[in-house]
């Protein structure tokens, strides 16, 4: 099934599907936006949205140049790959599949059996990077010195260790359970 929504249109949006995809392009002036895919991937491309909330199932969810006020991510079982996104308060959480991040300026990534990867991300006051079973890589455009950086694994190794500055304004968590940070 095909909706076409028209690009000006500037409600809100529920989308739910099983067995098929779900994909937004270019829409810029959006309010609310739910997504909840089973057995499909969702894709969004340069769309502005106040509040963004994506379920999926057994689906990868990618989003590239968008823009939000809140947005929350669960994937189960499928990747989660966010470019050149930015907004205000986020939450990414990638169950079974790799999270990573390219050119984006979001706060909180969590992953569960799969690596977590920042590339040309950030700066960001506060940057929380949790997992458990998988690695956490991040590439911050910002000075090291600039945050506060509490890293730590049980089973892997800690690059830079953990090194907390009283003085920085800003603040990198980066834990994992089995896998090297």
């Amino acid at each position: 099934i095909q909706s076409d929504v028209p690009r000006e249109y500037a409600g809100s949006v529920q989308v739910e599907t099983k067995n098929g995809a779900i994909r937004l392009e270019e829409m810029k002036q959006l309010a609310q936006v739910g997504c909840h895919a089973r057995n499909g991937a969702v894709r969004l491309a340069g769309c502005c949205v106040q509040a963004l909330a994506i379920e999926a199932r057994n689906g990868a969810v990618k989003l590239e140049d968008c823009e939000t006020g809140s947005l929350a991510v669960q994937a189960f079982n499928g990747a989660v790959h966010l470019q050149r996104c930015a907004g205000g308060s986020a939450k990414v959480q990638g169950h079974n599949g790799a999270v990573r991040l390219t050119g984006c300026r979001l706060l909180e990534l969590g992953s569960q059996n799969g690596a977590i990867q920042m590339q040309e991300s950030g700066p960001a006051d506060c940057i929380r990077l949790l997992n458990k079973n998988g690695s956490i890589t991040a590439e911050i455009l910002d000075k090291e010195e600039a945050y506060s950086i509490d890293t730590h694994t049980a089973n892997g190794r800690c690059t830079p260790p953990t090194c907390l500055r009283p003085n920085a304004d800003k603040t990198l968590y980066a834990h994992t359970v089995n896998g090297r940070v």
